[in-house]
């Protein structure tokens, strides 16, 4: 008998425990489980990662695992050459002369010219983006000097920079390269033409093609005899990421719909993690106002805040409203809220005032004044009310925001 009420007493205790309810899943999990399912038994087959380059969100699949670079390598050849170019290091009207020596089969348009064709440094850069000209990329590398670009990868966290004299790389690397593009295209009108030719190369049929109608800056690595097909780019959705996949034994041909394939999925997970109305930052976050092509900085927004976003300005910027003028965040550390809004108010503008000094933006929650951020002297804004206790009030990326009376002056 007491055999059988200990038995009872544990059975109880048992379904009375609380059900530990499951974690939701992350980006990351759902992104890996799908990636999982569909490459199956050839999991081994395939290396990548995926970064937000807003958010610095990650996902890896085996990615410091090295292989055969192939014509990847040529994209941190060309960002060396666009840094040096910046730095006034070299010159890319300089005429570089095809010789024997150069010849490279392969990929490219220079091996069909006359041995003595003269190139400008720049044609020879265009060539190896748009093409994956081989010849130009030896001709390019030899004038830097192969040493000198090995320091190059390496001052820029590469960790495969010719190992034993070894094209290698790894999804690791060539992520830090492609991420290195985005961000030197922020200011170098040369970065930005990079982009623009590998926006146009004649190889698409892998990452563009999974993702059909969104720009894309890539540059592949193929060795079809040796069944290796690799891909690095830059994709241009509202929230900008970088994808890196390297594929090894498939054939020339399956190869291509697998990157192709794990691109459209990545991108589905992407874009419903990063669309909404309303953005966050990671951390304070500098407003700008667009003088003629040329952002200068007028404000800063605090940290987690709520913001109303317009429109994407252009693959590093989106717009927003302040105070009834377009001004500019930088994509970098944004997160997105899906459905999200601080749903702007329409208001009548009762006029403008200029500020008197580095100003306070608060708002009002609950009762109590909260700070957004701060403007930069000798800005003007449209204001939309006046209360003599609150201040001006402006709108603010989709917020209310109280300016102090004594700060500002009316126009």
């Amino acid at each position: 008998m007491k055999k059988i009420i200990i038995i009872l007493a544990l059975f109880f205790v048992t379904i009375l425990q609380p059900i530990q309810p499951k974690a939701a899943e992350t980006l990351q999990s759902s992104m890996t489980k799908d990636i999982n399912k569909y490459l199956g038994k050839n999991r081994s087959l395939v290396t990548l990662k995926y970064r937000n380059l807003a958010t610095g969100e990650t996902l890896s699949i085996s990615s410091s695992k090295t292989a055969r670079a192939a014509s990847t390598i040529k994209l941190p050849l060309a960002l060396y050459i666009v840094e040096l170019a910046d730095q006034h290091k070299i010159n890319l009207s300089e005429k570089l002369t095809y010789q024997k020596r150069h010849y490279y089969g392969g990929s490219g348009v220079i091996q069909k010219a006359k041995v003595g064709t003269r190139y400008t440094i720049k044609d020879l850069l265009q060539k190896a983006m748009v093409h994956s000209d081989n010849i130009a990329f030896i001709m390019l590398r030899e004038k830097v000097g192969k040493q000198n670009f090995i320091k190059y990868m390496k001052s820029i966290g590469g960790t495969n920079a010719y190992p034993n004299n070894q094209n290698l790389t790894s999804p690791d690397d060539l992520i830090i390269y492609t991420g290195r593009l985005y961000k030197l295209a922020e200011t170098s009108s040369l970065a930005q033409q990079l982009v623009e030719w590998l926006k146009h190369t004649d190889y698409n049929t892998t990452i563009p093609k999974g993702i059909p109608g969104v720009q894309t800056a890539h540059k592949v690595g193929m060795i079809p005899d040796e069944k290796i097909y690799n891909d690095t780019g830059i994709v241009y959705q509202q929230m900008p990421y970088a994808l890196s996949i390297m594929t090894r034994s498939f054939s020339y041909e399956k190869s291509q719909k697998v990157i192709a394939d794990l691109a459209a999925i990545i991108n589905k997970y992407h874009v419903k993690a990063n669309s909404g109305t309303a953005f966050t930052s990671s951390k304070n976050m500098a407003i700008y106002k667009n003088n003629k092509g040329t952002f200068s900085k007028i404000g800063e927004l605090n940290k987690g805040e709520l913001f109303s976003y317009s429109k994407n300005y252009n693959p590093y910027y989106y717009e927003i409203l302040s105070g009834g003028e377009k001004v500019y965040i930088k994509k970098i550390g944004i997160f997105m809220k899906q459905g999200a809004s601080t749903k702007a108010v329409s208001e009548r503008v009762l006029g403008k005032i200029s500020l008197l000094g580095n100003t306070p933006v608060s708002a009002l929650v609950s009762g109590k004044m909260v700070n957004l951020g701060s403007l930069a002297k000798g800005q003007t804004f449209a204001y939309v009310g006046k209360d003599d206790k609150l201040g001006y009030s402006v709108l603010l990326g989709g917020r209310v925001g109280y300016i102090p009376l004594n700060l500002a002056k009316k126009f």
